[in-house]
């Protein structure tokens, strides 16, 4: 959590609240006035009185009391830690980006809105037939089974709002932007939490294409909801029963348009709006248009910044998964491994065991100076141990193979003093 560490010095502290007000020297504190006033408290500090200032102001010469002396045991200062907000980056802009907000601040470069519409853009005309016929759905009039432009406002402002969509559909296509209404989608699920994907065409949206990145964008207007008074109370009921009744009923409400326009883009695969234009009481929408312009590539940049992130995102949990998967596969294999080892080395002390048997019972008989004859039970029984331990013996094939190659080693040295021995004997020319 970001914070720092900050003093409040009582003589330093008395200085400054007499020479400012406690609110100007809180916020150099980075606390609030009441905060202050709580840390001068503990410290002592007298503080000015209600009115002190504006008296101040005023001409008139105040006298301030002076620092009273601290009691055994109050400190002189006091340490404390407060919140830092940190600094947020900013997004990083394209070349390109950089270069059409700069162009698009330029005075030459600004979008009119026609007082009429004389010629207007085809997808203006085509949705001015369907919103002058549709019928107002609290306070405002849009259209989602049609295709038509995202708009949503009271019919007395729909005449500016088709004016404000056809300066912008006119400027973006000036500026070689695509602009699409996509068709109606009667598949997609009407889920209130349903998500869309992200290659997923939205259904019924206006949007443009902007450095290969689709962002909707719409005009709404912003409407009031004003409740009215409950209807009376069926003539029937009295007294208590006509109380219930009215409370029982939701009273009606009545939406008025307030004739503030807003555009607002989002992406492509959620409309939850991100950035929007107003109405405000100093600048209407009509001179925000190449401000809206100018964050449709600031909004593409930061879409496909999204998009890197989460490629990068998915490929490190995708790597994650793997390196997740290869311990335990690993895991699996030590543990087989360790299994094999432990079910070989049981067999190995069984032999042991069962050839230290057959040895410990043929030198019982030996002491007693008794002789097994061959084929008694108790001889078959020794001889069936041995080649069972024989058999179950892991070291056995080892075993062998090291009695093969020092027999063959023997066989060989036996052969070569053989031929030594042959040429000492034979006689001399």
């Amino acid at each position: 959590m970001p914070s720092e560490a900050v003093v409040y010095r009582r003589a330093q502290l008395y200085e400054e609240v007499w020479s400012e007000a406690v609110d100007t020297v809180a916020k150099r504190y980075g606390v609030s006035g009441v905060a202050l006033a709580k840390t001068c408290r503990k410290l002592r500090v007298p503080l000015p009185g209600r009115g002190y200032w504006a008296r101040r102001r005023a001409g008139q010469r105040l006298k301030r009391p002076p620092l009273p002396p601290l009691r055994r045991g109050e400190p002189e200062e006091i340490a404390s830690s407060r919140w830092v907000e940190p600094e947020r980056p900013k997004p990083l802009l394209s070349p390109e980006t950089e270069a059409m907000i700069v162009k698009e601040q330029a005075p030459e470069v600004a979008i009119q809105v026609p007082t009429t519409l004389e010629q207007p853009h085809k997808f203006v005309a085509m949705s001015a037939k369907i919103l002058q016929k549709a019928k107002p759905v609290d306070g405002v009039v849009h259209c989602r089974d049609r295709r038509c432009l995202d708009i949503a406002v009271s019919p007395g402002a729909l005449d500016r709002a088709l004016r404000l969509m056809d300066a912008i559909l006119r400027a973006l296509e000036t500026r070689d932007l695509l602009v699409e209404i996509t068709d109606v989608r009667t598949d997609a699920p009407r889920h209130v939490y349903y998500e869309r994907r992200d290659n997923e065409v939205p259904s019924n949206a206006t949007r443009v294409n902007v450095a290969e990145e689709w962002i909707r964008f719409a005009l709404t207007e912003r409407v009031s909801r004003k409740k009215l008074p409950p209807p009376p109370a069926p003539m029937h009921l009295r007294g208590l029963e006509a109380d219930m009744w009215q409370r029982l009923r939701r009273p009606p409400v009545e939406y008025v348009p307030t004739g503030e326009l807003a555009l607002t883009i989002a992406t492509s695969e959620s409309f939850s709006a991100t950035t929007s234009w107003r109405d405000g009481k100093r600048r209407q929408l009509e001179a925000s248009l190449n401000d809206f312009v100018s964050s449709l590539y600031v909004f593409a940049d930061a879409m496909k910044a999204r998009r890197a992130e989460q490629a990068r995102a998915r490929k490190e949990m995708e790597e994650a998964e793997k390196r997740r998967w290869e311990e335990q596969r690993r895991r699996e294999e030590y543990a087989k491994l360790a299994k094999e080892l432990e079910e070989t080395v049981g067999h190995w002390r069984l032999a042991r065991d069962i050839r230290a048997y057959v040895s410990e019972a043929r030198g019982m008989v030996a002491d007693a100076e008794q002789t097994l004859n061959a084929g008694c039970p108790f001889d078959e029984w020794l001889q069936f141990a041995s080649a069972h331990a024989e058999k179950v013996d892991p070291l056995a094939d080892l075993r062998a193979e090291i009695a093969k190659v020092a027999a063959e080693r023997a066989a060989k040295g036996m052969k070569v003093r053989g031929d030594a021995d042959a040429k000492s004997e034979a006689p001399k020319p």
